[in-house]
């Protein structure tokens, strides 16, 4: 037991509890809530994002005249370096979507720069 005098703060960690004896007045303050004062809730926030959407243009006709394998070798290597630039400006693949992928972006910038990324790697690839 700890006797708190006149003048004298007193932290009561937490799960115990305190008592007066005699007729002093005591003031306690609560704090409990100081770690969450001013936090803001996540929950209620709205994020302004970007979605990247690619897509091989006149993917049938080119898929055809390529065959199959090497239309799969196209693709794949298409997701390879989508997915380099995503990691790259700090995008998010969505979903692939057989000629394509959506991807997701956490500012407008960085959507567009690696779109354009994308498109110069596609036209080296003819």
């Amino acid at each position: 037991m700890s006797e708190i005098g006149p003048g004298m703060v007193y932290e009561i960690p937490p799960g115990h509890y305190g008592w007066v004896i005699g007729d002093e007045a005591f003031v306690a303050c609560d704090f409990a809530g100081v770690r969450s004062f001013a936090r803001v809730d996540e929950s209620t926030q709205r994020v302004l994002g970007a979605v990247v959407f690619t897509d091989i243009v006149d993917s049938t006709a080119l898929a055809e005249s390529l065959g199959p394998v090497r239309w799969r070798e196209l693709v794949g290597l298409h997701n390879e370096r989508v997915q380099f630039e995503l990691d790259r400006f700090r995008g998010r693949l969505v979903k692939t979507t057989g000629d394509g992928v959506l991807a997701l972006f956490d500012g407008s910038e960085r959507a567009v720069r690696a779109a354009a990324a994308i498109c110069l790697a596609a036209n080296r690839w003819g």
